[in-house]
């Protein structure tokens, strides 16, 4: 494609992003210039093109990035959190964006509970054979190597084992602002929703990574919602379909 022409509009500096799966390019107008080009491994330059994105979950961090804006240009009060860590790929840009909050990390560290994933198989949210004990079980992952993602360590408090056993007698006041939901299983998210929901500020966000492919995690979400009302959703366009929630006043 040809480069854009510089406007006076706020998505003024454009980057290509390039998506890994299709092996193709896409124009994509970056919503945070600067936030995009932190750390040499998500940038590279090819031929007159800068800012080259490579990262498929651009538009969950720019997201995540702008939330982050929004939270604290209305003085959103609470710590932030994520379920579902992994290697902590998401989670380091969330110790970054709220360097002045503690970040709980919530995993086992140790890939998915059996009886959990073997739930969603029973209930035909994954097929016998699927993504999780074929290709990738998340169990290649460690505490230090999570940490040593962290550009704030001493801001983040690990919580190894399965949720909500994992939620300590303290950590039921807590008050969150932002949390990121990435567990892909019925269960954990919707344990999740209902411990960290009630505790989230007015104002506050919720991501949940692969709503629209995980059916278990779907299922998690209207179900939490049967128990507990409508919440306010809206689904954003990266590659595994992250569903955003925002606490209502």
């Amino acid at each position: 494609p040809g480069r854009k022409e510089k406007s006076n509009h706020y998505f003024d500096d454009w980057i290509i992003r390039e998506v890994m799966i299709q092996k193709k390019y896409v124009l994509s107008a970056a919503m945070n210039r600067d936030y995009v080009k932190m750390g040499n491994s998500e940038i590279k330059t090819i031929g007159e093109y800068e800012n080259v994105v490579v990262n498929d979950s651009y538009c969950r961090i720019g997201v995540a990035t702008l939330v982050a804006n929004e939270i604290y240009r209305r003085n959103i009060l609470g710590e932030v959190a994520e379920l579902g860590v992994y290697k902590g790929y998401f989670a380091k840009y969330i110790n970054e964006l709220f360097n002045d909050r503690t970040l709980y990390l919530f995993d086992t560290f140790q890939g998915f509970v059996p009886d959990e994933l073997e739930h969603d198989i029973k209930k035909g949210f994954l097929e016998e054979k699927n993504y999780f004990n074929t290709v990738n079980d998340f169990t290649d992952t460690s505490v230090e190597e999570v940490l040593s993602r962290m550009k704030y360590p001493e801001r983040v408090i690990i919580k190894k084992g399965i949720f909500p056993n994992t939620v300590s007698e303290e950590l039921k006041n807590v008050r969150y602002a932002f949390v990121s939901l990435d567990a892909d299983l019925y269960n954990p998210i919707i344990e999740g929703l209902r411990y960290f929901y009630p505790r989230l500020s007015e104002g506050g966000y919720i991501m949940i990574h692969d709503f629209d492919n995980c059916d278990g995690v779907m299922k998690a979400v209207y179900d939490f919602e049967k128990e507990n009302g409508h919440i306010a959703k809206v689904p954003i366009p990266d590659e595994c379909g992250t569903l955003v929630v925002v606490k209502e006043k």
